[in-house]
C-alpha cells in the first residue's frame, strides 16, 4: 500500500468520503488509499455527504500519515509556482505553499554559500517532491524546467529596460532569473558588483539577447553612467552634435582644449575608454558614436 499511497501525495485527487470518525472525516483513494480530512479543514456552508467523492488535495503529516486538505495548494508535485519563503533555519528554507503545514526546502538543495539563501519574505520558484519514506519537500525549479516554462525575446523592446526578476539559480559565474512576465535573464559576474540571494526581487537592466530568445542582464549602470568626467564631457558633446565630431586623437591641443577644455592627454584617454566599452568609433580626422552609444543616448532622452 506505502507505494500506492505515495502516488496519490502531493496531488489533487476525487477522494470517496466513507465516515466521520469525531472531528475526522474517512477517506478512501482510488487505490483503496485512506486519507483524514480534519473537520475544520470544511467550510460551514459545504458539508461532506458520507459515499460522496470530493475533490481534494493530498499530503502527508510529518509522522507520514495521509491527509487532505480542500484549500488547493500553490504547488503540487506536477505544478510549478512561486511560494512564499517564511523563514531560515540549518535544515534549509521553509516556505507557504498554501496548506495547513510549510514545506521545507532542504539545505542540501540551497546555495553552498549560506548568504545566497532566501530570507524570509522572498519568493522562489519551486514544485513539490515526496521521499521514500512519504514524506513532502519543496523542490527549487531546474534549469530544464524554467527552459521549457519562459517567454522568449527575439528583438530589442527590452533593450536598456529596468525589470524586475528574481533568481532561480545563483552561481559564481553568474546569476540566472526569471522575471514576473517569464523573461529568463543571465546576468555574467562581471556585470555585477555584488551577487543576489536565491528569489530575492531585484532590478536588472536589459542588455542584449540569444537566438534562443533568453535575455542577458546587467546589475551595473549604464556605461557613460560609469564614465570619469571627460568620458562624460565628450559623450555629451556627441550626443549634442548628432553623434559626430571632427576631432580624435591627433586634433591639436589648442582646438582640443577650446572644445572640450581639457589637455590633450585627458581627450585621449578619454575617447580611448569610450572607444573600449564600444561607445563610440574612432575614424580618421573624427569620432562618432556606435550603435550601442546612439541607443545610450536614446535611452536618457526617454
Amino acid at each position: 500500500m506505502a507505494i500506492r499511497d505515495n502516488d496519490i501525495i502531493g496531488l489533487i485527487e476525487f477522494l470517496k468520503v466513507v465516515g466521520l470518525n469525531g472531528s475526522t472525516y474517512e477517506l478512501e483513494g482510488p487505490n483503496g488509499e485512506k486519507v483524514k480530512l480534519n473537520q475544520s479543514e470544511v467550510d460551514e456552508d459545504d458539508q461532506l455527504e458520507i459515499g460522496e467523492e470530493y475533490s481534494f488535495f493530498i499530503y502527508p503529516n510529518r509522522s507520514g500519515e495521509l491527509f487532505a486538505t480542500q484549500n488547493m495548494p500553490d504547488i503540487t508535485t506536477s505544478k510549478y509556482d512561486y511560494v512564499k519563503v517564511l523563514k531560515t533555519d540549518r535544515d534549509g528554507a521553509k516556505v507557504d505553499a498554501g496548506l495547513p503545514r510549510e514545506v521545507l526546502i532542504p539545505w542540501e538543495d540551497l546555495p553552498k554559500v549560506k548568504s545566497l539563501w532566501p530570507q524570509n519574505g522572498d519568493y522562489v520558484l519551486a514544485t513539490l517532491r515526496i521521499d521514500s519514506e512519504k514524506q513532502m519537500f519543496a523542490r527549487l525549479a531546474s534549469e530544464t524546467i524554467v527552459s521549457q516554462m519562459f517567454t522568449p525575446v527575439h528583438n530589442d523592446e527590452l533593450q536598456n529596460k529596468i525589470i524586475e526578476a528574481r533568481p532561480y539559480r545563483v552561481l559564481k559565474v553568474g546569476s540566472f532569473l526569471l522575471s514576473k512576465d517569464g523573461y529568463k535573464i543571465f546576468v555574467h559576474e562581471t556585470e555585477r558588483k555584488s551577487e543576489p540571494r536565491l528569489g530575492e526581487l531585484v532590478e536588472v537592466r536589459i542588455i542584449g539577447h540569444n537566438e534562443k530568445g533568453e535575455l542577458n542582464g546587467s546589475f551595473l549602470p549604464l556605461a557613460h553612467e560609469r564614465l570619469d568626467d571627460d568620458g562624460q564631457v565628450v559623450f555629451d558633446l556627441l550626443v549634442e552634435y548628432d553623434g559626430e565630431l571632427p576631432f580624435w586623437d591627433k586634433s591639436s591641443p589648442e582646438a582640443i582644449k577650446e572644445v572640450f577644455n581639457m589637455s590633450k592627454g585627458s581627450f585621449k584617454r578619454a575617447i580611448g575608454h569610450l572607444y573600449k566599452k564600444k561607445i563610440i568609433d574612432i575614424e580618421t580626422g573624427k569620432i562618432r558614436l556606435t550603435k550601442k552609444g546612439e541607443a545610450i543616448a536614446a535611452s536618457e532622452n526617454n
